[in-house]
This record gives C-alpha cells, sequence and structure tokens, in this order.
C-alpha cells in the first residue's frame, strides 16, 4: 500500500527495487493509527505541535477571530473563568428566553447565545419570488433583542444546511430550479437575513456565522448525495460551487467584524477531519472568504476521546483558520461524562490562541434537543455540577493566550459599577511567509537533522505521519520537512517531494510554497 501511494504521489513508474529502497520500513497493526493513515494526504497530529508551529499558522489567527468581547474580571460566571481564554456560549430557544431565571442565568454565565432553530432556514424563509427570497425574523426576535439589550454576541446559524431548508427553496413549480437561480436565491437569501440584522437590531453584535452546516456524510467519505440533499439535487452531487458561493456572497453582506464558519458534527473523525480540511482549502483558494471551522463537538464518553479531539483541532489549526467549538455536549448511556467534560476543556484552553469561543448545546440539561440518551452539560436546574468546578479550576493551571486588555468602567442591570475586561486581539505586521520558514529552517528536506538530505528523511516523515504518538519529528525536523507547499503542514507530499529532489526530478527544495501569502512576525 505505501508503494502504491508513492507512486501516486509522484505520478511515476518506479520500480519494485527503488521502492523497497524508498520505505524501508513497516508499519504494524499496533502502531498503525486509524487517524493518520500514511496514505491520507493530511497533515497528521504530532504531539509536540511543531509541525503547525513550523508552518507559522499560529499568529495569522488573529486577524480570523472576533475578539470583542466582554467578562468580568474575577467575577464568578463560566463566562468570566473561561473569558482570558476564548468567549463561552450557549445556544437557547425563544421559549428559555422568556423565563426570567434563564435570563440571568445567562447573563451571568455567557457572552455569547446561538439560536437553537430560530436562524435555520426553515425559520427564517417566508417565501420566495423569482430569484429573492424573502427573510422573516421574527422567530428569532426575543433571543435577538435580549442579546442587543445586555450586550451578549450572537452566533448565526445557518445559511447552507441539507435540513430544516424549505423545499421550495430548490424548487418552481415542482421542479428543480437551474443552478443559475439557485445562486440568485442563495445570495438573496444571505443579503436579506444580513440586511434584517442591520435593520432590526443595529446594536446587536453578530460576531461569527455557520455560513455551510454538515455537508458531509455522517462520518465523513464525501459530499452528501442527492438522496440526501437539496443542493445536490439542483447542483449535482460532489459540487461544491454552492459552498464556495456562499461563503463569496456571506462575505460580501456580513459585518465586517462578523466571521465565517464552515460547521459539521464527527469532526473529529479522520474521514471527516479530511473532508472538512479539503473542502476548507477549495474555499480558500478562491479567495478571502472563510474565517474557521465550526467543530460542533457533540461527544460521546464511551467513544470519544480528548486526544482524538486534539489532533483534529491541530489539523484544523495548519490551516491558518480560526476554530470554534459551536454545540458541545457529552452523551451517554453507560456512565458519567464527569472526566471528559474538563478534558475536552483543558484542550480547548490549551489551544485558546487558535479558538475563539466555546459553545454549549444548551444552557443546562433541561430541554436538550436530544432524547435517545444521557445528553449531559455543566448545569442542571441551572446549577453547577461536580464536574464545573474541575472545568474552571484549570484557569489556574493554564496560562491563557496573550492578548491586548483594557479596563473599563460598565453599569450593570443593578447600576453597580462593575470593572469589566474587553478582549481584543493582538495585530501583527505582515510577512513574506517564505522569510518566515527560511529563518526557520536549517537545511530543507533534512527531516532527521544529520546534517543530509537522503532517504532516511522521507522514512522518518512516514513514520511521524503513521504513528505520531511513537515517531516524532523535533521542531527543527518538522520545519526542515515541510517542503512541498511550504507553510502547509507535514503530509507524504512532503516525502514525495524530496524523493523526487533525489532522483533529480526537481532541482531544489522545498519544492513549493503554501499559497497563503502571510504570517505573523
Amino acid at each position: 500500500m505505501i508503494g502504491n501511494t508513492i507512486k501516486k504521489v509522484l505520478g511515476l513508474t518506479v520500480s519494485a527495487a527503488i521502492l523497497s529502497f524508498c520505505v524501508p520500513f513497516s508499519v504494524s497493526a499496533d502502531d498503525q493509527d486509524e487517524r493518520s493513515y500514511v496514505n491520507s494526504g493530511s497533515n497528521a497530529g504530532d504531539e509536540s505541535d511543531t509541525a503547525y508551529e513550523a508552518a507559522g499558522c499560529i499568529g495569522r489567527v488573529a486577524s480570523r477571530q472576533n475578539l470583542n468581547y466582554t467578562y468580568e474580571k474575577g467575577g464568578d460566571g463560566f463566562k468570566d473563568y473561561m473569558g482570558p481564554y476564548f468567549r463561552l456560549g450557549a445556544a437557547v430557544t425563544g421559549y428559555e428566553i422568556n423565563n426570567s431565571v434563564a435570563q440571568e442565568f445567562i447573563k451571568k454565565n455567557y457572552n455569547s447565545i446561538t439560536c437553537m432553530n430560530e436562524m435555520k432556514p426553515d425559520s427564517i424563509i417566508a417565501g420566495v419570488n423569482g430569484d429573492e427570497v424573502d427573510i422573516r425574523l421574527n422567530n428569532a426576535k426575543a433571543i435577538l433583542k435580549f442579546a442587543e439589550q445586555n450586550g451578549i454576541g450572537v452566533h448565526g446559524h445557518t445559511f447552507v444546511w441539507y435540513s430544516q431548508t424549505p423545499s421550495y427553496l430548490f424548487q418552481d413549480n415542482h421542479e428543480y430550479v437551474s443552478k443559475e437561480r439557485m445562486n440568485k436565491r442563495l445570495e438573496s437569501m444571505i443579503k436579506n437575513t444580513f440586511s434584517e440584522l442591520r435593520s432590526q437590531f443595529p446594536n446587536l453584535q453578530v460576531h461569527s456565522y455557520d455560513v455551510c452546516n454538515e455537508l458531509f456524510i455522517n462520518d465523513g467519505g464525501g459530499m452528501r448525495p442527492e438522496s440526501g440533499s437539496n443542493w445536490a439535487k439542483v447542483y449535482g452531487e460532489g459540487n461544491s460551487e454552492f459552498v464556495v458561493n456562499a461563503f463569496k456572497y456571506a462575505r460580501e453582506y456580513a459585518p465586517e467584524d462578523c466571521k465565517l464558519y464552515l460547521s459539521d458534527y464527527n469532526e473529529y473523525m479522520s474521514k471527516k477531519t479530511d473532508d472538512i480540511i479539503n473542502m476548507a482549502k477549495t474555499i480558500m483558494k478562491e479567495g478571502d472568504y472563510i474565517d474557521g471551522i465550526g467543530m460542533q463537538a457533540h461527544l460521546i464518553s464511551r467513544y470519544s476521546s480528548a486526544s482524538e479531539f486534539e489532533t483534529a483541532i491541530k489539523q484544523f489549526e495548519a490551516l491558518g483558520l480560526d476554530i470554534q467549538i459551536t454545540e458541545l455536549d457529552i452523551s451517554s448511556s453507560t456512565g458519567p461524562v464527569d472526566e471528559l467534560y474538563p478534558q475536552i476543556f483543558e484542550v480547548a484552553m490549551k489551544h485558546a490562541k487558535n479558538i475563539s469561543c466555546v459553545t454549549l448545546s444548551r444552557t443546562t440539561d433541561e430541554s436538550v434537543w436530544r432524547t435517545d440518551d444521557y445528553i449531559r452539560l455543566p448545569f442542571r436546574n441551572y446549577q453547577p455540577k461536580n464536574f464545573y468546578y474541575d472545568i474552571i479550576a484549570l484557569a489556574d493551571k493554564i496560562d491563557p493566550p496573550t492578548v491586548t486588555t483594557t479596563n473599563t468602567p460598565t453599569t450593570t442591570t443593578t447600576t453597580t459599577n462593575t470593572a469589566t475586561t474587553t478582549v481584543s486581539a493582538t495585530t501583527t505586521d505582515p510577512v513574506d511567509i517564505k522569510e518566515l520558514l527560511d529563518s526557520k529552517v536549517s537545511i530543507w528536506g533534512d527531516a532527521n537533522c544529520d546534517d543530509n538530505i537522503d532517504m532516511s528523511d522521507t522514512v522518518i516523515i512516514m513514520q511521524s505521519l503513521a504513528n505520531p504518538n511513537k515517531y516524532k519529528l523535533t521542531e527543527q525536523g518538522a520545519s526542515n520537512a515541510d517542503v512541498y507547499e511550504a507553510g502547509g503542514g507535514i503530509t507524504t507530499n512532503d516525502a514525495a517531494a524530496i524523493q523526487k529532489y533525489l532522483l533529480g526530478l526537481i532541482k531544489s527544495l522545498p519544492e513549493s510554497y503554501s499559497s497563503n501569502a502571510t504570517a505573523a512576525k
């Protein structure tokens, strides 16, 4: 299998003798990590974090984040403990927002709100007339007004989704419309939604938006087929035109500080991770339209692990985009979840420089959206559970990312003057990524840092991808090894580029640089 992979990557006909020389190692069943097959072509997780640090992605993410939020320094709300790390949000319903106890609980604990259903397409689309889509925000009005009045940011959810979208959006007289008409309707839907938000809620901060949601089949392996998506029925199976267009339209009509996300569930499973990364790259090739990845994080304590979740985070970080955890909950029909929750928050807090918001799927255990098993959140009856204290205790152990903070006095609803902290991103001067990467490299291609470029360098790259827990590149080795689309992270393509160099098929390394043009100093 490894030999076939190399032939495919190189695009060459190579003899078995050369292949046996090129890859003189094997991966046992015990060593192989299902999240990073050697022929996956995706960035493998590396415990040392060197792969994405060498890529220069950390630091560039700040421009992709909206960090304009407040929390009370020294306060005892969940948002106050998490404030130095990221926004802390929850999904709410119109019914809940009319409950005075819920209102006070939300104001104390969250500085971001996501509408549970009230901003999904079937809740905001009132009708279609030709190319125009009529948008009404009546169902979301109570939530949006509450957020506006209390200075709580909103994460919008969602525009493009295979579910909860009226079939008439895709049809005229029960026949599916052309791609050209659908593009116009998609643009109209997005344009009119942001227009209504501006006109009805002028002081509301929509800090981010899920532009496209759940594009891929359950556990990954491609976009949803026609049998499961009206988008595919209009555009054809596997056609991402509507995805790219949605991000283009959202970038054109969204407020300047509203960041745009691609969201999905099972995002930590290897095939789905690859799907998301490949789609993000497709969008990025078209221009500056996407800001981040939304990890829904519907986890199951029996099957999910913090290390698996962190592996996906590292791969998404390598894109140079922001990450939001958008619908976090942990379920179990067999036991408690009190150990996994602090572990997930620990991962998020350690990667907080690249994570701008963590949102729970609901405010408390009551009235959750799933009833098939035991969904658990950190609160029940608006009171914290024991493991909540394990989460907030992490703030004493994990240093927050460095940001610019300003203390400003504000007046609460009880007219008590309280010092709050406003968080904003630290800006950095852009530099040419070639300059940044070249400064980190001792010898391009010298992955094992022995001051030579030979087949042993390809071996260590492939080993590190196949089993990153056992075979690690050093920080210097990861910088040296990133020779294909340098700045994009370590993949099998880097091993292939070194082989092409050794065979004389290319004259120098790196073979190419990433299309990302800038990185932070």
